[in-house]
């Protein structure tokens, strides 16, 4: 899975999945933005073909985060409800907005304590501007459920106060029986307190702490877990306000897969990855905040790609290319009549592996006649870039039929002149 965490001045990416205790990487991006058009073509040549699923994380300061009480506990008529509070909560058009309602807590009376978040669509379209033209997200959330899923798998069954320390914000998280209860982002990070002292953040973290317990979500958490890089040992030197305090270093968590790979021009500058991270190890995201315009490109996009392949595949089939090789290939015909006949005398039954060692050993002996493998080689080094073969096909009058498919018509049309202009070719 891809995971994205998006910054006014920074965009984050990586390829990561958890096991064996740690975060395993294999691809990792930072770069700063906005993007230098030369930035821009790098990603555009990185990201531009990865594999699904891609989740993109807001900045929490950039969305509403409102906790209500709504008289049902049916998950239908809830998000009804946390609409219609949306719309008549905040200013936008009724198109503009995107909420995502988050039940927190089934009170016995028959409410539900829900955590409703909404943000303009126009903010998320600014977020993606820059990258859209080359990829587009599955799903977007908000990035403090990065740090939820990072803590979730570094203290599995924890409840706790979770503050990711980064270089200029710090992301506030409540986790209790397994669930994101609270979150706020709060303007003062790493660099603060290191040039201004630390009494402010302290004053930003008591009141989060405050707001929440004045929810009545659960009950005061006393344990404290700072989560990030090693400069967090810089808040060791205080007396924080809370039972227990412990702190977790991402170094600790991170292993690098044999063929990491890492971009960005900056490598050695301290970033917090605990959001981008954690994203990865979240199953199910309690907070959507996609908005149905995106899927709806999403699905266009899908569509016309599936269309195109199939349209070409059947295309490149239809062309029935048959290869007569040339006059250096006298033997070809008696060649490929006896493969025939061997292939044919195989028994697909055999399962032994003494047996289908056997069966291999032969194939090989065979296959060192020069005319198999100088035609196949011939084929294979004609084969342009983006066109994959499906199918090859030979018939006892030493003609060869291939299908195959390709996502460019203009990878089709140059295949065809190669194999034209080829040594082994004689009609095609």
């Amino acid at each position: 899975m891809y995971t994205f965490e998006i910054e006014d001045d920074q965009f984050k990416f990586c390829k990561a999945e958890f096991k064996e205790g740690k975060f395993s990487i294999s691809k990792l991006g930072v770069f700063e933005r906005p993007f230098q058009s030369s930035v821009l073509k790098e990603l555009q040549g990185i990201l531009s073909e990865i594999e699904r699923p891609v989740i993109f994380a807001v900045p929490r300061r950039k969305v509403s985060v409102h906790y209500h009480s709504f008289p049902s506990q049916r998950e239908e008529e809830i998000n009804q409800m946390a609409r219609f509070q949306a719309l008549r909560q905040f200013p936008y058009r009724e198109l503009s907005v995107v909420h995502s309602a988050y039940i927190l807590k089934k009170i016995p009376d028959g409410y539900s304590k829900v955590a409703l978040t909404v943000v303009g669509e126009d903010i998320l379209s600014r977020y993606l501007e820059d990258v859209k033209s080359f990829i587009l997200p599955d799903k977007i959330t908000v990035n403090s459920l990065g740090v939820f899923g990072f803590y979730k798998m570094a203290r599995p069954g924890r409840d706790a106060v979770v503050i990711d320390l980064d270089n200029r914000f710090s992301n506030l998280c409540v986790i209790g029986e397994g669930k994101l209860l609270f979150c706020r982002e709060i303007n003062k990070g790493f660099y603060s307190i290191r040039d201004n002292g630390i009494d402010s953040w302290l004053d930003e973290v008591r009141h989060s702490v405050n707001s929440f317990n004045k929810e009545r979500l659960y009950k005061n958490i006393e344990d404290l877990a700072v989560v990030g890089p090693k400069h967090i040992d810089i808040l060791k030197k205080t007396e924080l306000p809370f039972k227990n305090t412990e702190f977790i270093h991402q170094e600790d968590f991170i292993k690098k897969e044999d063929d990491f790979k890492f971009y960005g021009h900056n490598r050695e500058k301290a970033h917090s990855l605990i959001k981008v991270l954690g994203l990865s190890a979240v199953d199910k995201l309690d907070i959507d905040l996609t908005p149905v315009s995106l899927a709806q490109a999403l699905l266009k996009q899908d569509v016309f790609k599936q269309r195109k392949a199939v349209i070409i595949f059947f295309a490149l089939a239809f062309f029935g290319m048959a290869l007569l090789a040339g006059w250096e290939y006298q033997r070809k015909k008696i060649y490929l009549n006896r493969l025939d006949i061997f292939l044919n005398s195989v028994n697909s039954s055999v399962k032994v592996l003494q047996e289908r060692s056997a069966v291999n050993n032969l194939f090989l002996k065979k296959s060192s006649d020069v005319v198999f493998l100088d035609l196949f080689k011939e084929i294979v080094n004609t084969m342009p870039y983006g066109v994959a073969l499906t199918r090859v096909n030979y018939e006892k009058t030493v003609s060869v039929s291939l299908e195959g498919r390709s996502e460019e018509s203009s990878s089709v049309y140059e295949f065809y002149e190669r194999l034209k202009y080829s040594k082994i070719a004689k009609n095609i």
